[in-house]
């Protein structure tokens, strides 16, 4: 491996060069929530958008609900969708089949610095891993909802969600009950 900076081995092995591809196929956006309203005539419940407008209004609903769950309350979904919860749990390892199968969360900066330094490490995919007393989730309860197909329904946090959940637990000022 050429001798690099752990700067530029770090960037090509995550190839944060490359372009990337984030268009979400299998599901609707706010884009086709609002050309569906359109077409339907709003529904009759008042006077049209426009995109944008819907968009802030999104947003801003969004931003409450944010403001909310970052407070330690549970976000619960109209019409008993569901709701989402953040809870905790306690790291685990387990031994079976002579194989280690743990929940420790990856130490991405540890694990690549090794690799930096040690070629036959990063070709065994040797991963360095955190040991925090507790690790967090946020958890989209379905068993509240009693719609049909509930078991197709997922739901995945944003990136600048989960840093805001982050930093309010390193702060001490959001915590959540242990599963």
């Amino acid at each position: 491996m050429p001798s690099d900076d752990f700067y530029g081995f770090r960037e090509k092995t995550l190839k944060l060069r490359e372009p990337k591809n984030f268009k979400v196929t299998n599901s609707y956006g706010m884009k086709q929530g609002w050309r569906w309203l359109k077409k339907n005539k709003w529904l009759n419940v008042g006077q049209p958008v426009t995109e944008l407008q819907f968009g802030q209004i999104i947003k801003g609903i969004n931003d409450i609900l944010i403001e909310r769950f970052l407070k330690g309350s549970d976000i619960k979904f109209p019409c008993r969708m569901g709701k989402l919860e953040l809870r905790k749990y306690r790291p685990t390892i387990k031994i079976e089949n002579k194989e280690v199968h743990t929940n420790l969360p990856i130490d991405w900066r540890s694990t690549l610095e090794l690799w930096h330094k040690d070629e036959e490490a990063r070709l065994q995919k040797l991963l360095i891993r955190s040991n925090p007393e507790e690790i967090y989730k946020i958890l989209y309860n379905k068993h509240t909802a009693i719609c049909d197909n509930r078991h197709f329904f997922q739901f995945t946090a944003a990136r600048d969600l989960k840093k805001k959940i982050k930093n309010s637990i390193n702060n001490n000022e959001l915590d959540a009950f242990l599963l």
